[in-house]
């Protein structure tokens, strides 16, 4: 047996929600300035995370869980069992 984390809802908590900080990559070249002075551009495409930026979000000082839908939980609210 193994114990399990899951939502109210019955659904099975899969991970922590996270904040992530990263810089989306741009095409070089792509840049001009509109008649209002506003910076346009294109995305490469790819995105590199600073992976040691990464933050768990927290809501009144707990960690925030996701169940396997992506819907939040708070801590106080996770259901442990064992299955």
């Amino acid at each position: 047996m193994v114990t399990v984390a899951r939502a109210p809802n019955g659904k099975l908590i899969v991970g922590t929600f996270e904040k992530l900080v990263g810089r989306a990559n741009t095409v070089n070249g792509s840049f001009e300035r509109d008649e209002n002075g506003k910076l346009t551009f294109e995305y490469e495409g790819y995105t590199e995370i600073f992976w040691e930026e990464q933050k768990t979000v927290h809501k009144h000082g707990a960690p925030v869980f996701l169940d396997e839908d992506g819907f939040q939980w708070q801590e106080t609210e996770i259901l442990l069992s064992q299955e």
